[in-house]
């Protein structure tokens, strides 16, 4: 959601262990229209989902007073940093138990199911922000790193683009504030993105039409192998 307009848009929730479509709670004229007559009441019906709209600060009829102000402020900064849902821990890095993390590792899975059950090769691509390649270069940990875990844990294949843009043979010498404008990929960027990938599914021979067909009958059997094992257990 913006700060000044609604902007809203369908999600997933993840209930016994199977995503649901959450629909656009805004997709018509009428829906906005009712907006601008109750402003409030809408605002708690599309935000019920949202963690962020849940923990942020709330005006209410004891306002004026600077302590209730105070109080609300610190309590919203604080369940961002303590709350078990908090998409990110208190260092940074992806929290495994929020439904921010659940929900995202779901749509990964049912993504590889589904491109499998096309007779297609997936590939899941990780594009790492400004702040990680940061951080990264100072030796400290990827906010995403438990995503990578994940993937890895599944045995599933993937491209974590921090590596491209860690590589003085693709990046040179340009610094990263070069790869982005205005927190996306810059033009220099992109081209990096694509050599990256390039590079991998030439060195992985996935050129090859049935080089690709073998590759996906392999993870297509291996992921039917990994699920008959789990349903055994």
């Amino acid at each position: 959601m913006s700060n000044d307009v609604p902007l809203t848009k369908p999600r997933f929730k993840v209930q016994k262990d199977r995503l649901i479509l959450i629909p656009n709670p805004m997709e018509k004229l009428d829906d906005y229209e009712e907006f601008l007559e109750h402003p409030l009441k809408i605002m708690r019906r599309i935000g019920v989902y949202d963690f962020f709209y849940s923990t942020q600060y709330h005006s209410g009829k004891f306002d004026f007073l600077p302590s209730v102000r105070l109080f609300k402020i610190c309590k919203s900064r604080l369940a961002l940093r303590i709350s078990s849902n908090s998409p990110t821990s208190s260092k940074g890095v992806y929290n495994v138990n929020s439904e921010a993390f659940i929900v995202s590792a779901k749509i990964i899975d049912e993504f590889y199911r589904e491109v499998l059950s096309n007779n297609a090769l997936p590939v899941v691509i990780l594009f790492p922000p400004a702040s990680d390649l940061t951080t990264h270069n100072n030796g400290q940990i990827k906010s995403y790193e438990p995503l990578v875990d994940y993937l890895i844990d599944k045995r599933y294949r993937y491209i974590d683009m921090i590596n491209g843009f860690n590589d003085k043979g693709y990046v040179g010498e340009l610094e990263i504030r070069d790869l982005f404008v205005k927190g996306h990929y810059s033009e220099k960027g992109n081209e990096i993105v694509v050599r990256y990938i390039s590079d991998y599914l030439k060195n992985n021979n996935l050129l090859d039409m049935e080089s690709i067909h073998r590759e996906t009958e392999k993870e297509r059997l291996r992921i039917r192998a990994s699920a008959a094992k789990l349903e055994a257990a």
